[in-house]
């Protein structure tokens, strides 16, 4: 059987499928840490957004979500919490250093030193620069690294790629194909092969950059939501605001919130075909994401390990909120 954990907060969304117990079990669970990245409250399906994402609202659909599940504010303080366990200020290097002080412990150190496969994708940012070997992924615990190292990426030529300690920018210069949201799920699912073959237990850290600026999304997953959007943000608010009462993700009896003072009425809005275009990029950005996170699921099954695995996925810090 699987129990899963569906989580609200910040963006975010969690669940497990663990079926036994530590006392039950044989064998140590297994741990799958999916983040996305900049993305809004209200986005997924599951918390009353018009976006598809069908194996999230599956999976919390047959789970628990939290309603008090809080993050930091920006993409760093985040991810050095999660990497650590605790506060981000005490986990940081003082200063303009990004990376996670030296005499603190990380989760993939703790756990590779208990026989753990540790393996990381996706975003780090944890780093200043990608020759800064001391702060990279492989120094703080993870046996194994495909990801960009800093903030922000092109999905299509991703800045400061990497496998392990170097650069793996031939992957998308060689391939005119490449789109880095699916390169992360790809490269999940093969280190989780890995993980069968060693019979190891893996701790999985997949850190989209998805829906992080640049807005990057292929046409034909952009015309999956081509006129979605003509009615405008002002609609948008009112029909998420309503399916979120549905759902029970916010209280039946609290009103709309006011519209940002910064952001006009959808009937100023000036140029409204360019926003529209803005709002279906994105959303393709996020099923895209959705459905790299079903292959990772599908991978969990076909192992036969889903019941021995806790997954969580969570936002860093919620919808961008810099122009």
């Amino acid at each position: 059987r699987l129990s899963f954990l569906k989580t609200t907060g910040a963006a975010a969304l969690s669940w497990s499928a663990c079926s036994d117990s530590p006392e039950e079990s044989d064998s140590p669970p297994n741990f799958v840490l999916i983040v996305a990245d900049d993305m809004g409250y209200s986005d997924l399906g599951c918390y009353g957004g018009e976006i598809r994402t069908p194996n999230l609202d599956r999976l919390a659909g047959q789970g628990m979500r939290f309603t008090r599940y809080y993050a930091n504010n920006m993409c760093v303080p985040t991810r050095a919490a999660l990497m650590t366990g605790i506060q981000s200020d005490l986990a940081l290097e003082p200063g303009d250093d990004r990376g996670i002080r030296k005499n603190v412990a990380t989760l993939p150190e703790a756990l590779r030193a208990a026989g753990y496969l540790t393996a990381m994708t996706g975003k780090w940012h944890l780093a200043e620069e990608t020759d800064d070997l001391e702060d990279l992924p492989r120094a703080r615990g993870f046996e194994h690294f495909y990801g960009g190292i800093m903030g922000s990426f092109s999905f299509y030529a991703p800045y400061s790629l990497m496998r392990d300690d170097r650069s793996a920018a031939e992957d998308y210069e060689q391939n005119p194909d490449f789109y880095f949201t699916d390169a992360i799920s790809d490269e999940s699912v093969a280190y989780l092969r890995q993980a069968e073959s060693a019979r190891k237990p893996f701790f999985l850290y997949v850190a989209y950059n998805a829906a992080h600026w640049p807005l990057h999304a292929r046409e034909a997953d952009v015309a999956k939501y081509r006129g979605r959007y003509a009615e405008g943000w002002d609609a948008l608010r009112q029909e998420r605001h309503a399916r979120m009462k549905e759902l029970g993700v916010v209280n039946s009896e609290w009103e709309l919130s006011p519209r940002h003072p910064d952001v006009p009425a959808w009937e100023d809005e000036p140029y409204p075909e360019w926003q529209q275009r803005r709002m279906e990029v994105y959303a393709a950005q996020i099923t895209v994401m959705d459905e790299g996170i079903g292959r990772i699921l599908e991978e969990l099954e076909r192992q036969g390990v889903s019941d021995d695995t806790l997954v969580l996925f969570q936002v860093d810090n919620g919808g961008c909120h810099v122009e």
